[in-house]
C-alpha cells in the first residue's frame, strides 16, 4: 500500500531542534492520571537545565545530549487536587505554561471506524452534541498518521473540554463511555482517541511484538523485503518528477477518459445508471484498498473497478446542491451521482475528493453513487479514513452529514493490460517507495509507531479497543495478533496488569435465518475477541451483539457500546461492588443425549420462548439446528448431530432472533467451542 503520510523526519528532527519543546499530548486542558507519578518530557538544546513546576511542586532535569528531557512529579488525588492546576517548563531563556490542568482518569480509546465514528453520527447525535458541555471532561484527538519508526510526536492533537464543537467530531463510543465514568466516579475524566477507520490490528502492532512470535513474523518479513529495494535518492527523484509529469498529462486527460469508456466493459454496460442492479456483486468494506480486502481475484489486480453504494438522506435535502467528500482515489475516478457524472480526477491518489452534486441531480432521498476507480499499479482502492466519506447539504449547515462508510458493492471491469494493449493514454505512474517502506496506514507497525508511540509515557488508566472488522478475511491468528498487541502496549506502558476492554465485533452482512452459518468471518473474529478476553487477566469482552444493524457497518447505537465499556471499567479497574456484566461462556460439556452449555450466571429469554441461536456439529464440522431448553445458568441442547463435538451460538455474521440474556437484559456473547466429555 502506497504511502499515506510518514513522520519519519518529525522522528528524527524533533530532538535537534532548539527551541524549548513539549509534545502535544501535554497541554492546557488536559486531564493527568490520578494515583501514580506525573512524567513531564521534551526537547531542548543539550545541556539545557529545565525546571517544571505544578502547583507548588518543583522538579529539574537535564536535557541530554540528543535534547531531550525527562522529569517525574509526585502522583496526585483527584479528591484533593480539585482545583484547576497550571504547569510551567522553563530551561534555555524559555518557559511553556499550561494551564487549567485537572487531575482525574485518563484512557486511550483506539480500533477502526467504529470507534472512530463521530458523535454527531450517532442516534440521537445532535441532541447528545448540543448536551455535551462539561469542563472536566477532556478529549484529546490524535491526529491520524503513520511513521516507519516511532515517532517523536502526534502529528496533531490538542486536549480540549467537552462541548458541542469539541464533541460532535469525536469518537462516540469513547465519549460514551467517558460521559458515563464521570457519573459513576464524579472526577475528571480524560479520553484520548487514537484510530483510524479501515485499519488492521498488525498495524497498531510494535515491531518488538511481531518480531517475538514466530507465527507474526512474517509480517516483517516482507516488510523488510521492501526496505532492502528503498533507495531515498531515487525516491526523491520520483517525488520531485511526479508533479511536473502529471502537469504534462492534463492536456491529454480528456481523450484518456474517453478512450477508458470505449473500451471498458462497466461503462457500456451502464454501471453507472441510477437504476442499474448490483444486488448481485459482492461487497467491500470503503475506505480501503481491495489488495487487502480478502478477494483473491482482487490480491494483485491493476485496472478498473466499479464500486457502487446508495445512501438515504434526510428530507429536507431535496432539491438542494450537496458536497460530495471521498476518501483519496488511488489512482484516479470518474464518480457518478444518480446517473450524472460530478467529478473526475486523473492520477491523485493523496488528495481526498470533493464533488458538488447538482441540485437538480437530488430528487429525492435517495442517492446512488458509482466509482468509476482506476489502478494503474500497486495499491487501488479509497486510501483514507472514515471521516473523509460524506455527503453534506451547505444550505443546512446545521445538519449532520451523511456517512458513506461502509459496504460498497464492487465488480472488476478492464485491466491495465487491456488499457495498454488500446493504448489509452494513462496519467503518469505515481511514486513507488517514495517514502521508507512500512510508512503507509496498513503496514504493520505503522499506526503504533504514528498514532501510539508518541503517546508515551503519559500515564493512562487502561484501554479501550473497538477493531476486527478489517480483520475479518484472515481470522485464525488474531487472537495471536491481539494477545501480542495487547501485551505490547502494557508493557510499554510499564502497566502489566492495565485493564484492557475489547468491544466484541457487532452483527453486520447478510441475515441467514434458515439454515446455520458454517462459516463467518465475523463470528470467527467475536470467538477470537472472546477467547483473547478469557485468556489475558484484566482483559474485558464488551457484547454488540444485540445493537448491530445488518445493513450498517457502523450502527448508531454507540450509547450501548459506551455506557456497557463503563459498566466493566467500573468492575475491572475500581472494584465497583454490585456491577452486572454480560454473561460469559464457562464450559461445554456432554451428559449423554445432552450437551449442556454452562454460563457465568442465571440466564432468561426476553422473549418468554426457548432459546434460539445455537448449533451442534460432528467430526465433519457441518452445523445442525439444536433444540434448547434453559435451565438457570446452563443450556440444553439436543440436534440430529449424533456425536457432537462443537457447539456454535449466534454463529453469523448477522444472526437472527437472538433472544438469550441476563436478567439485566445484557446479551450472551457469541461463541464456538469444542464440546467436553463428561
Amino acid at each position: 500500500m502506497r504511502t499515506i503520510i510518514s513522520l519519519l523526519l518529525l522522528c528524527l528532527t524533533v530532538a535537534a531542534c532548539a527551541a524549548l519543546r513539549v509534545p502535544a499530548v501535554l497541554g492546557s486542558h488536559m486531564v493527568l492520571q490520578q494515583g501514580v507519578p506525573l512524567p513531564v518530557w521534551g526537547w531542548a538544546d543539550p545541556g539545557t537545565k529545565i525546571t517544571v513546576t505544578l502547583g507548588k511542586e518543583k522538579a529539574h532535569g537535564v536535557a541530554d545530549a540528543h535534547g531531550s528531557w525527562r522529569v517525574t512529579l509526585k502522583a496526585r488525588d483527584a479528591h484533593k487536587d480539585t482545583a484547576p492546576l497550571t504547569l510551567t517548563i522553563a530551561g534555555g531563556g524559555e518557559t511553556k505554561t499550561l494551564t487549567d490542568i485537572l487531575i482525574g482518569e485518563v484512557w486511550l480509546c483506539s480500533g477502526q471506524s467504529n470507534m472512530e465514528m463521530a458523535t454527531l453520527s450517532a442516534a440521537n447525535g445532535r441532541a447528545e452534541v448540543a448536551a455535551s458541555t462539561d469542563p472536566a471532561l477532556r478529549l484529546f484527538h490524535v491526529g491520524t498518521a503513520a511513521a516507519a519508526v516511532p515517532a517523536a510526536d502526534v502529528l496533531s492533537g490538542t486536549w480540549d473540554p467537552a462541548r458541542p464543537d469539541t464533541v460532535d467530531d469525536f469518537t462516540a463510543a469513547g465519549y460514551f463511555f467517558a460521559r458515563n465514568l464521570r457519573k459513576a466516579l464524579g472526577v475528571p475524566v480524560g479520553v484520548i482517541e487514537s484510530a483510524w477507520g479501515g485499519s488492521m490490528a498488525e498495524s497498531w502492532t510494535p515491531r518488538e511484538a511481531l518480531a517475538a512470535d514466530p507465527a507474526l513474523k512474517y509480517y516483517l518479513d516482507k516488510l523488510d523485503k521492501d526496505a532492502a529495494a528503498y533507495t531515498p535518492e531515487v525516491a526523491a527523484r520520483r517525488i520531485a518528477a511526479y508533479p511536473r509529469d502529471l502537469e504534462a498529462y492534463r492536456p491529454r486527460e480528456a481523450k484518456a477518459w474517453d478512450a477508458i469508456d470505449a473500451i471498458d466493459t462497466g461503462y457500456q454496460a451502464h454501471w453507472g445508471d441510477a437504476n442499474f442492479d448490483d444486488t448481485a456483486w459482492p461487497t467491500m468494506t470503503m475506505p480501503g484498498i481491495w489488495e487487502n480486502a480478502g478477494v483473491p481475484a482482487l490480491a494483485d489486480y491493476d485496472g478498473v473497478v466499479w464500486l457502487r453504494h446508495t445512501v438515504k438522506l434526510p428530507a429536507a435535502w431535496v432539491g438542494h446542491a450537496l458536497t460530495l467528500g471521498l476518501a483519496p482515489v488511488d489512482d484516479s475516478d470518474s464518480t457518478y451521482v444518480n446517473g450524472q457524472l460530478v467529478g473526475r480526477t486523473s492520477g491523485d491518489w493523496t488528495t481526498p475528493r470533493h464533488y458538488t452534486v447538482p441540485a437538480e441531480v437530488v430528487k429525492d432521498t435517495t442517492l446512488h453513487l458509482a466509482l468509476q476507480a482506476v489502478d494503474m499499479g500497486f495499491a487501488g482502492g479509497l486510501a483514507g479514513s472514515a471521516r473523509q466519506m460524506f455527503v453534506a447539504c451547505p444550505d443546512r449547515p446545521a445538519d449532520a452529514s451523511v456517512s458513506l462508510v461502509g459496504d460498497w458493492h464492487y465488480a472488476a471491469s478492464i485491466t491495465t493490460k487491456v488499457m495498454a494493449d488500446a493504448k489509452v493514454p494513462g496519467p503518469p505512474g505515481a511514486p513507488h517507495l517514495a517514502t521508507a517502506p512500512g510508512a503507509g496506514m496498513g503496514a504493520p507497525c505503522a499506526l503504533y509507531n504514528g498514532m501510539i508511540a508518541p503517546l508515551l509515557p503519559y500515564p493512562v488508566r487502561g484501554f479501550v479497543w473497538y477493531q476486527g472488522e478489517s480483520n475479518s478475511w484472515k481470522t485464525a491468528e488474531y487472537q495471536t495478533l491481539l494477545t501480542a498487541m495487547i501485551g505490547s502496549w502494557r508493557t510499554a506502558w510499564g502497566l502489566p496488569n492495565a485493564p484492557f476492554g475489547i468491544v466484541q465485533l457487532t452483527a453486520f452482512g447478510k441475515e441467514a435465518p434458515d439454515v446455520p452459518v458454517q462459516k463467518s468471518g465475523y463470528g470467527e473474529i467475536r470467538e477470537q475477541q472472546r477467547r483473547t478476553a478469557a485468556a489475558l487477566p484484566h482483559t474485558g469482552l464488551t457484547v454488540t451483539i444485540d445493537v448491530g444493524e445488518p445493513a450498517n457497518i457502523h450502527p448508531f447505537n454507540k450509547q450501548a457500546v459506551g455506557a456497557r465499556l463503563c459498566a466493566w471499567a467500573l468492575r475491572e479497574a475500581y472494584a465497583r461492588p454490585g456491577i452486572v456484566l454480560e454473561p460469559r461462556l464457562l464450559a461445554v460439556s456432554r451428559h449423554g443425549a445432552e450437551v449442556a452449555v454452562h454460563f457465568d450466571q442465571p440466564l432468561v429469554t426476553k422473549d418468554g420462548k426457548v432459546p434460539v441461536g445455537f448449533a451442534l456439529a460432528g467430526t465433519d464440522g457441518t452445523f445442525a439446528w439444536a433444540t434448547a431448553r434453559l435451565q438457570g445458568d446452563t443450556v440444553y441442547l439436543t440436534s440430529p448431530v449424533p456425536e457432537p463435538v462443537t457447539a456454535a451460538y449466534a454463529w453469523a455474521d448477522s444472526p437472527v432472533g437472538l433472544n438469550l440474556t441476563n436478567a439485566a437484559g445484557l446479551p450472551t456473547s457469541p461463541f464456538k467451542a469444542a464440546v467436553a466429555m463428561k
